[in-house]
């Protein structure tokens, strides 16, 4: 695996964020489709996958430091807000 796919100057592309970012555009089209199919109204998909995207994080977040609790306990600050490499 690659953790890095791009760099252009200070922008980098991760893998990792790339892979998130589709699955939640593929899941967000598929979702609209099925409403569409079911007669839902479709923006209702959207606003459903934003929240994912939303809480999705934050859960994973919370799992990470439910998971590392010494790493809270050091310097809660730096946890809650550093990028996990």
């Amino acid at each position: 695996m690659y953790p890095e796919i791009l760099t252009i100057g200070p922008f980098t592309v991760h893998s990792y964020g790339l892979m998130l970012g589709i699955s939640f555009i593929v899941a967000s089209w598929m979702l609209s489709k099925e409403f569409e199919r079911r007669g839902v109204d479709s923006n209702l998909a959207t606003e459903i996958t934003l929240l994912a995207i939303i809480f999705g994080v934050l859960g994973s977040k919370l799992f990470h430091l439910f998971a590392n609790p010494d790493e809270f306990r050091n310097d809660p600050i730096g946890a809650l807000f550093h990028r996990v490499v």
